[in-house]
């Protein structure tokens, strides 16, 4: 089991640095998979709100698209 930290969700989902884009979503396929399982927690998705909105100036709305439905 591995511990996702904020970074990992950035990198995925501002795809800013290719190469650590494709290795996070690569983990991401195999937890979807069931090979691998991953766990994070409420604070780690409370700064990822945070600096993508803070930093990258997106609203709520948009920081909170990639994970609905989930």
């Amino acid at each position: 089991m591995r511990f996702v930290d904020t970074n990992i969700f950035l990198r995925f989902m501002l795809n800013d640095i290719p190469e650590q884009a494709n290795a996070c979503e690569s983990l991401f396929r195999k937890v979807v998979a069931g090979e691998e399982t991953i766990f994070t927690t409420a604070m780690v998705m409370a700064e990822v709100v945070w600096v993508l909105a803070s930093y990258y100036g997106l609203s709520l709305r948009q920081t909170l698209r990639p994970f609905e439905g989930t």
